[in-house]
């Protein structure tokens, strides 16, 4: 069964990326001003950026779909960078920032960059596994969709937990906003 889990994660990734992009697509001021609150790229730079993550995300999605080492490479590069952007200001102290990474508003913290190093550690074995991906027959297309739609599943759960957490660290502090 080695052979599917290279597909079985990029399809997983897919998921995860095809999600965060459709609520950067869905909502584009949202995601312009939680990637002007990263305060990484000049103000007047930021929608150049933003157009060009939503790109990448794109390509992203679809290498990863189509179970391409690309679409692995991508995903570990574009999870890094994430990591990286939120680690820099949780350690800047910047943590009510949003990571911008999906829908409920979910803040920076050790949290979310752990969660991007365990995707970039998923992403990178299933890359070092690949050599020749297995023919596709009805029964690896299904074992791979339902390995990866389990999986989104459980990423799901553990995204409400995080926007949770935030929820309730509001509630304990009295923020009402």
């Amino acid at each position: 069964m080695s052979g599917w889990f290279p597909i079985a994660v990029s399809w997983t990734l897919a998921c995860v990326f095809g999600t965060a992009l459709h609520h950067k697509l869905d909502d584009p001021a949202r995601f312009r001003a939680s990637l002007a609150a990263y305060r990484l790229v000049p103000e007047s730079l930021t929608m150049g950026v933003c157009i060009a993550v939503i790109l990448l995300e794109s390509l992203t999605v679809c290498a990863l779909l189509l179970a391409t080492p690309l679409g692995l490479l991508l995903a570990t590069l574009m999870l890094a960078g994430y990591a990286l952007a939120m680690a820099i200001n949780v350690l800047r102290g910047r943590q009510h920032i949003d990571c911008g990474c999906g829908d409920a508003p979910t803040p920076v913290s050790w949290f979310t960059v752990a969660r991007n190093l365990c995707l970039i550690a998923l992403a990178f074995w299933a890359l070092t596994m690949h050599t020749t991906w297995p023919a596709l027959d009805i029964w690896g297309v299904l074992f791979c969709a339902a390995s990866a739609a389990i999986a989104f599943g459980l990423y799901q759960c553990a995204e409400e937990l995080l926007a949770n957490r935030s929820r309730h660290q509001r509630l304990w502090l009295g923020i009402t906003t």
